[in-house]
């Protein structure tokens, strides 16, 4: 049984061995690193929503009891046990989840919705599904360059006085 935190793992992302998650966990990757993602704003933080082309079938030795889509939730993708989808849906207003006959159609159907802007991940605060820290805005760097004189840094900074 995964930690509350697991994530729907992606190519090179997480995911545990016994997840009723999509693809294989790589521990040393950040989450959804490589994947192209459509993101889920929720200030100030950015939720990554995986593509649906990360999203593969479950391994040989993963326990299978049926393919949800989880399309709202605290974390969407597709779900392979009951009480994984509840985890990510159960308290979020407007959850949405449904359980298909195989792996096809769960993913022709998040496809769908995927395109149509229809899938969002909710975190609830402090959940296991709560980002741990925002994003970086592109190109920023918390370390200023070596080569950054004094005189660069003040330039960047706006004059307030009177």
């Amino acid at each position: 049984m995964p930690p509350p935190d697991a994530s729907p793992a992606l190519a090179s992302s997480t995911v545990g061995s016994s997840e009723p998650m999509v693809v294989r966990h790589n521990s040393n990757a950040s989450q959804y690193a490589n994947a192209p993602t459509s993101p889920t704003s929720l200030a100030p933080f950015v939720i990554p929503v995986p593509h649906p082309s990360a999203l593969l079938p479950p391994g040989e030795d993963q326990p299978v009891d049926g393919f949800w889509t989880v399309t709202v939730g605290q974390e969407v993708g597709i779900f392979y046990l009951w009480e994984d989808v509840a985890k990510r849906t159960n308290f979020i207003a407007g959850n949405r989840q449904k359980k298909y006959a195989d792996f096809e159609m769960a993913l022709r159907v998040y496809t769908k919705k995927y395109y149509e802007g229809s899938v969002h991940a909710v975190p609830l605060p402090n959940s296991g599904f709560w980002p741990t820290s925002p994003p970086s805005p592109p190109g920023y760097s918390s370390h200023p360059s070596p080569s950054t004189s004094k005189e660069d840094l003040w330039s960047q900074v706006e004059d307030f006085t009177l």
